[in-house]
């Protein structure tokens, strides 16, 4: 597999930022590969497929979601991270870092998100 450039990856993390943020699960969906592997919190059982990653999303920002990001994006050739604000009706808002692997054409092939509902910003 190429490495994307690193605006590539960027690019690629601020609109799944923007996308979550605004409650898109299509939008959030488009970004993946058809075949991706998505799993959150990591070490659950993973889903695979553009479908299914759309269906996890759809749950998932029906509960309102209010997320920004904490820190910038990391990037190490075609792996990054971001940490994120998320504040959910009726909780205390928490952190949670997000893991992808980007293709070279921007598209995220693995997703793992590391929530950790202790962490406050």
């Amino acid at each position: 597999m190429s490495t994307p450039s690193r605006d590539t990856v960027v690019r690629t993390v601020d609109a799944y930022v923007a996308a979550l943020d605004a409650g898109d699960p299509a939008a959030m969906a488009a970004l993946f590969a058809e075949d991706a592997v998505h799993a959150e919190p990591m070490g659950s059982e993973s889903r695979q497929g553009r479908a299914a990653i759309q269906e996890f999303f759809g749950h998932a920002t029906s509960m309102g979601l209010d997320v920004s990001a904490a820190g910038p994006v990391t990037v190490s050739g075609r792996f990054a991270a971001v940490p994120l604000l998320v504040t959910v009706p009726g909780m205390d808002p928490f952190v949670t870092t997000d893991v992808f692997e980007i293709d070279e054409s921007g598209q995220i092939v693995r997703f793992d998100a590391i929530p950790d509902l202790e962490a406050r910003p």
